[in-house]
């Protein structure tokens, strides 16, 4: 080796395709990553699925996690794919129900087993996507009388028209809500309450299964979580998407999201 001249001898990082990379577009400019809920230091891989708000340019990602093991309907633990960005205290989104994450066990190099504080209620099969989902209403209620097609409950709790409420083992639903009461909340019923009800008792918004988020775009490169601004760049269209090589899922949610734009394989 002549004297003077050094040589890298290190092989070039090989990057493993994910999709044909000759019908990748990109989205025009940076955008700001919105980092809530995100870990500094950790890593966004490429293809991350993310909520882009064409308007403000601020990115949030888009939280899946995939299953690798079936569970039955019953199940309060469930095996994930490791290094998602599922945390405790997330609602997660199956099929059609939610449950909550009450923690997470990293310890297996195989997977992460999510224990959920309630099970889904329907099975979930491996390879299917749960997603980060809104989260259900909860409360109080005050005494209620049977038969009653009214009932008072703690201010502030979110209830409105529409939704149905799990109040002891019944599922009701509510057709109005009275906010005029500086103490209490009054909802009317379509149906009389099956038994009395005793102040104070729980009451919760029937299971249903709603995107907090669904994704527009997903990040072209992989990008470090950190302090202050953080800017990603955005594919808008991608062609043969291989999804056994992303390293977060993407749901079907997501991909009514990214349209035609994206094609999967």
């Amino acid at each position: 080796m002549p004297a003077g001249f050094k040589y890298n001898l290190n092989a070039p990082e090989v990057v493993e395709e994910i999709c044909d990379v000759q019908t990748i577009h990109h989205k025009r400019g940076p955008y700001k990553l919105d980092t809530t809920g995100l870990t500094i230091g950790t890593k966004l891989p490429r293809f991350t699925p993310v909520q882009a708000n064409l308007t403000t340019r601020m990115v949030e990602v888009v939280k899946n996690v995939l299953v690798v093991e079936d569970a039955a309907s019953d199940a309060t633990s469930i095996k994930v794919k490791k290094n998602s960005l599922v945390e405790a205290g997330m609602s997660l989104g199956a099929k059609s129900n939610t449950a909550v994450v009450s923690a997470i066990d990293k310890s297996n190099s195989a997977y992460d087993a999510i224990t959920l504080a309630a099970a889904f209620g329907e099975a979930v099969a491996a390879g299917d996507v749960l997603y980060e989902a809104v989260a259900l209403v909860t409360g109080k209620t005050k005494a209620g009388t049977k038969d009653a097609t009214s009932l008072d409950i703690a201010k502030g709790s979110g209830v409105v028209a529409g939704m149905q409420i799990v109040v002891g083992e019944t599922t009701y639903t509510v057709t109005a809500v009275d906010t005029s009461d500086a103490n209490k909340d009054a909802l009317t019923l379509s149906e009389g309450l099956s038994a009395n009800v005793s102040a104070n008792t729980n009451f919760t918004e029937a299971q249903k299964s709603v995107p907090a988020k669904t994704a527009n775009f997903v990040i072209y490169e992989e990008t470090k979580v950190e302090e202050g601004i953080v800017l990603v760049a955005l594919i808008m269209r991608a062609f043969e998407i291989q999804e056994s090589k992303l390293t977060l899922p993407i749901s079907a949610q997501d991909k009514v999201g990214l349209t035609e734009r994206f094609q999967f394989e």
